[in-house]
């Protein structure tokens, strides 16, 4: 009988020695923001400003290859062309331009990711509406950026050989 008495109290005062002995601010902390972003119905403030990583070097600031004429293309590769966002570009023939919905998931703004196989993408050509949308996605990162009808189009060199740098320098617009 005094079993059924003492097991309640044990468990409501082990309770409560974790809630006020600082269980409140962990739930809060941990579990807090999930709660109030269900609960409201206003969208969440979108960040104004990035800050770049601190880094020993100055970071490189996006580049556009000012031409009007295409670039050579090395003989025997292939060329991507994209005639809703108007620009070009070509890649050796052991290389694939992916433009399924399975492999650009995980790039939402991505058109095409050019890939020779491995571990990740080596070029991926995105659009974006606002300069400061590519930049917050790709802070102190040296991409090849063309404005194309109101669009960003960026080309983003992940793998950074000397072969995928080719393949950036193919990258141009067509209209």
């Amino acid at each position: 009988m005094i079993y059924r008495i003492l097991i309640p109290l044990t468990i409501v005062g082990i309770l409560a020695i974790v809630w006020f002995g600082g269980g409140d601010k962990f739930f809060k902390s941990n579990f807090g923001s999930v709660v109030d972003q269900t609960a409201s119905s206003t969208p969440l403030p979108t960040p104004v400003e990035t800050i770049a990583p601190v880094t020993a070097t100055v970071a490189p600031t996006p580049t556009a290859i000012p031409t009007s004429t295409p670039p050579v293309v090395p003989s025997g590769w292939q060329t991507y062309t994209n005639t809703q966002y108007g620009f070009a570009i070509s890649f050796p023939p052991d290389y694939k331009a992916l433009t399924d919905k399975d492999n650009l998931y995980g790039w939402p703004k991505a058109v095409v990711l050019i890939y020779a196989g491995g571990q990740a993408y080596d070029v991926i050509i995105e659009v974006w509406n606002t300069e400061g949308e590519y930049k917050a996605a790709h802070p102190g990162e040296n991409l090849t950026v063309y404005e194309i009808d109101g669009k960003f189009v960026t080309a983003f060199d992940q793998t950074k050989n000397a072969e995928t740098e080719s393949v950036i320098n193919t990258f141009h617009p067509t209209k």
